[in-house]
């Protein structure tokens, strides 16, 4: 039965994979002092999932913001994502340490050194948004997240 629910959900003009994304609840996050919004990823399943079957649209204008707490160096893919995506890997200072370009259907992507957190986006919005090393991120503590 739980084989037929992904077609018989995509038959009814559902996605589980893109309404995954907007699932994830939105914050707040300061970027080089500028405010900007982002879903993040607070659950396993947010994380597992990403961008994963997101749409077009939504790889153009979302950010997704990972945060582990701990300091570590997570491996990224970009199954099942159609368009390259940037991702700035994020120190325990909340400074950003490298930007990668992720290009679809690869996986193995690692920050060059332990970090606490990443921010996924276009890489368009990366540029526009000035994020490079020694950019600061930061997710803004005084907001509750909002579905």
């Amino acid at each position: 039965m739980a084989l037929l629910t992904v077609p018989l959900l995509a038959g009814m003009g559902l996605h589980p994979q893109r309404d995954s994304l907007e699932q994830m609840p939105q914050g707040q996050l300061l970027i080089d002092g500028q405010q900007a919004g982002a879903r993040i990823a607070k659950t396993p399943e947010h994380m597992a999932q990403g961008f994963q079957g997101a749409s077009s649209e939504q790889l153009a204008t979302e950010k997704i913001y990972f945060y582990w707490g701990d300091s570590s160096r997570p491996s990224f893919h970009m199954r099942n994502v159609s368009e390259p995506l940037a991702i700035a890997w994020i120190d325990a200072a909340n400074v950003v340490v490298a930007v990668d370009i992720m290009e679809p259907q690869e996986s193995g992507y690692k920050p060059p050194k332990p970090v606490v957190a990443a921010l996924e986006m276009a890489p368009e919005r990366t540029r526009s948004w000035g994020i490079r090393p020694g950019s600061v991120i930061e997710k803004e503590s005084n907001q509750r997240d909002q579905r």
